[in-house]
């Protein structure tokens, strides 16, 4: 019944493609009308499964050593060309095949769960250190800000030295677990910051997928929860969030460490469970405001099927623990530290709930997503380019959440029979559709307070568990080609598409003139300090976004996203022009709005005096 009428609401769906300009309302209706048909093939089929086809034990045991040896290929290729290239990305999605194949094509008996982890964070370690240390400075916006938090901090001796900072950075004087990590991994090993940050929370993402195969396996056996860990290793938004590593990182490790705690609970309820979940929801709120907010989310949710469960809808079930005490404890310390955590001249809370309150009543901006997931959705839709190549971009980047969801949403009709429904099944269920309410509904009415570019990590984890359930199901209820169809499209499209996709490639992106980059080379950064150091603190530069956050996350100068004439030319008087420019997606202001618009050196520097040049970043200014 669920199936029929996801089916119908897909369908339903279709037409709101015209309404909303979003390109996940071109795919999502297509996504949830397949889901349902391959759930409705499987449990029309009356026969069993035969079983899926399986690679012999001689080829299984020649893979492990074909993918230490492209992983080697790997880190020789990244080391060679200084970043990621096109092959090391198509390499590293090889790797990712090669480690699916193991899990859903070997023999019960040739499958080696301890061989496959052991690869797989091999591969998460890869793909991860090898964007990090071949990157000048760090990766992301947000990043420079935290690591000159880090560093005054370091210095000062006290987190008193947060306050100095704008206004906005001040809230993490009352969350400042991830800085005091990074502070006492420098002290303690007596190593510079950038390179602390990364063998403490940088080390730490590798081993993400741990937690997510140990999550899985309360719910399904090794072969299926192995494939649960891949696919949220491989996803775009994990990768992401090992890149751009700030406090939503470390509060993801936390959230994804208290999902498991929290199902335990909810399947046994053992006293050691309680204590350490509550040390973990205790320990939220002091990392980041986002994943303390999501932990809420799916606590609430455990909460709601609950209750919903003891009134007997729309299960009867008697097998569910009590997980009310939890949520009112997550909710007292929550706010708690927001009413006692500076924001913007106010309190966290109080601030929040205003803004709330003002976005909710001028919500007039229905249908206008105010933060893209996709970064070439965002660039190309700016630009007003609609190629063929910046449609396969596109649909490249938004693939693997849509391939999530697809699945996820295949798990949740599974759990949604009564016979296989628990506490804990539900609980991802609500959960998932929650998230993906404040993720891409709320959006939609011009609300953009929760940060909903963030949520989609989160989000990753229930779907991933639920996915594999859902796989599982078609493996051995639908036709065997129905079912190796599908697998096929697991082990060849997702890891391809997923390491290539903009959120996972942010350090340098293979679509380099339709996705934005958010890494820098040497001499960016070196540019950043030496224009800071020369020109007036008075007078402002101008520069292409998001080259201009660096300079003022770094406090190194003043810098403007600079405006662009129809003709290429810089319209300011003060301009700093990099290589980017000309043959990247860079993001300038033009007739009112901003737009991807590729500036060359005459552009920028054309009739103005050159002050300083490095090879790459030039600072021009009229005479």
């Amino acid at each position: 019944m669920a199936a029929v009428v996801g089916a119908i609401v897909g369908v339903l769906g279709l037409p709101l493609r015209v309404v909303v300009t979003h390109l996940y309302a071109d795919v999502l209706p297509p996504a949830l009308i397949l889901a349902c048909l391959l759930y409705l093939l499987a449990t029309r089929r009356t026969r069993p499964n035969t079983g899926l086809p399986t690679l012999p034990t001689v080829v299984l045991r020649l893979l492990p050593a074909a993918v230490f040896f492209t992983l080697a290929a790997v880190v020789v290729l990244t080391t060679y060309y200084g970043r990621r290239t096109v092959p090391v990305l198509l390499l590293s999605g090889g790797v990712g095949t090669l480690i699916l194949i193991q899990v859903l094509f070997a023999e019960r008996g040739d499958l080696r769960p301890i061989a496959v982890l052991v690869q797989l964070l091999a591969l998460a370690a890869v793909v991860r250190l090898a964007a990090l240390t071949t990157t000048a400075g760090v990766i992301g916006v947000d990043t420079w800000t935290h690591v000159e938090l880090v560093r005054a901090v370091h210095d000062a001796g006290t987190l008193d030295a947060m306050l100095e900072f704008p206004s906005r950075a001040q809230k993490y004087y009352t969350a400042p677990l991830y800085h005091l990590l990074v502070v006492t991994t420098s002290v303690l090993a007596r190593i510079p910051i950038r390179v602390a940050l990364y063998l403490s929370l940088g080390v730490a993402m590798v081993f993400v997928p741990l937690v997510i195969y140990a999550t899985a396996r309360l719910f399904i056996g090794p072969r299926w929860a192995l494939a649960a860990a891949a696919l949220y290793a491989i996803s775009d938004q994990a990768v992401r969030w090992s890149l751009v590593l700030i406090p939503n990182s470390l509060s993801l490790v936390g959230f994804l460490v208290g999902l498991y705690l929290l199902v335990r609970i909810m399947m046994f309820r053992a006293p050691r469970d309680i204590v350490l979940l509550s040390v973990v929801i205790g320990a939220n709120p002091l990392i980041h405001q986002v994943g303390a907010f999501v932990m809420f989310v799916v606590l609430a949710s455990a909460v709601a099927v609950q209750l919903l469960l003891a009134a007997d809808i729309p299960y009867r079930s008697d097998a569910m623990n009590d997980v009310t005490g939890i949520l009112l404890f997550q909710t007292g310390i929550m706010t708690f530290v927001w009413s006692i955590t500076p924001y913007r001249g106010g309190r966290f809370l109080g601030v929040i709930s205003v803004q709330f309150a003002g976005r909710l009543r001028e919500s007039l901006g229905l249908f206008t997503l105010q933060e893209r997931p996709t970064d070439a959705a965002a660039a190309e839709a700016a630009a007003g380019v609609t190629g063929l190549i910046d449609t396969l971009v596109a649909y490249i980047d938004v693939f693997g959440f849509v391939f999530t969801a697809g699945v996820g949403i295949l798990g949740s009709l599974y759990v949604l029979n009564g016979a296989r429904a628990s506490h804990a099944t539900l609980t991802f269920v609500l959960s998932s559709v929650a998230m993906g309410t404040f993720a891409l509904v709320i959006p939609l009415f011009g609300i953009d307070i929760f940060l909903p570019g963030r949520w989609f990590a989160f989000l990753y984890a229930p779907m991933a568990v639920l996915g594999v359930l859902g796989l599982a199901y078609l493996a051995t209820s639908a036709h065997p080609r129905v079912a190796t169809a599908c697998l096929l499209v697991v082990v060849i499209a997702f890891p391809a598409t997923m390491l290539v996709a903009g959120d996972a490639t942010r350090d340098a992106p293979p679509f380099s003139e339709h996705q934005l980059r958010f890494g820098y080379t040497e001499s960016e950064v070196a540019g950043v300090h030496t224009v800071g150091a020369i020109v007036s603190a008075d007078d402002p530069v101008w520069t292409d976004s998001p080259y201009a956050t660096v300079f003022r996350r770094t406090d190194s100068h003043l810098a403007v996203q600079a405006a662009v004439t129809e003709n290429g030319r810089m319209a300011n008087n003060r301009v700093v022009h990099r290589g980017y420019q000309t043959n990247g997606a860079p993001l300038f202001v033009r007739n009112g709005t901003v737009a991807v618009r590729r500036v060359g050196p005459r552009g920028a520097c054309a009739g103005r005096d050159v002050l300083y040049a490095n090879g790459d970043v030039t600072l021009c200014v009229e005479s």
